[in-house]
């Protein structure tokens, strides 16, 4: 993702959990490409007992900003890993 994003990647806010097993973490990125497009979205990340990540979700907006971040990744994955 580091090279999808480059340095405009940053976390702006966060929320935790009273026992400090859910995560909420807010950022904002731009995705280099025909066009440059700002995608923002959270990161929802769950751990268990030992500290484990257990669950990572993304949720992302705009859907075209999402969509220009998939044709970023996808153009730097191997021709056999994308199929």
């Amino acid at each position: 993702m580091g090279a999808v994003f480059g340095p405009s990647f940053t976390y702006h806010r966060q929320w935790l959990s009273d026992d400090g097993k859910d995560w909420c973490l807010e950022f904002k990125a731009e995705i280099e490409g025909d066009n440059k497009s700002v995608v923002e979205g959270v990161d929802l990340v769950k751990l268990n007992d030992e500290g484990k990540i257990v669950d990572f979700r993304v949720l992302a907006r705009p859907p075209n900003a999402v969509e220009a971040l998939k044709n970023a990744m996808m153009r730097r994955v191997p021709g056999p890993m994308a199929r």
